[in-house]
């Protein structure tokens, strides 16, 4: 595959995750759960399309540039699986919701919270 096609693909997409991290702090503050466990659910699945990107670029970069192509992504990774379990861990306290009312959690998110520790 086409080096810069990779890179722009992979910038479109964290792109994509800026602005869901921005409307997941926008709904905290007026949203519903449901929109909330949407937007997470979206974030989860771009964080999945990256990290495959990344792969996929990683395999197609150029040996003396590898190093420093993983020390990047791993940083910039690790920062979003950080934000992701902190906002999941946030919903999971109860911590998100319109006016600061106790949620409701779906029993599927349960179970894939469950599902994601073993």
């Amino acid at each position: 595959m086409n080096l810069q096609k990779l890179r722009s693909n992979r910038g479109g997409t964290k792109r994509t995750i800026a602005i869901l991290l921005e409307k997941i702090e926008e709904k905290k503050e007026n949203g519903t759960l449901i929109e909330i466990n949407s937007l997470l659910k979206n974030l989860e699945t771009k964080l999945d399309i990256l990290e495959t990107l990344n792969e996929i670029f990683l395999s197609n970069t150029q040996t003396e540039e590898i190093e420093d192509e993983i020390v990047e992504t791993d940083i910039y990774m690790m920062g979003l699986r950080m934000k992701l379990d902190t906002l999941i861990a946030e919903r999971g306290r109860g911590e998100t919701g319109v006016g600061g009312q106790q949620t409701t959690f779906h029993p599927l998110d349960a179970q894939r919270d469950q599902a994601d520790t073993r």
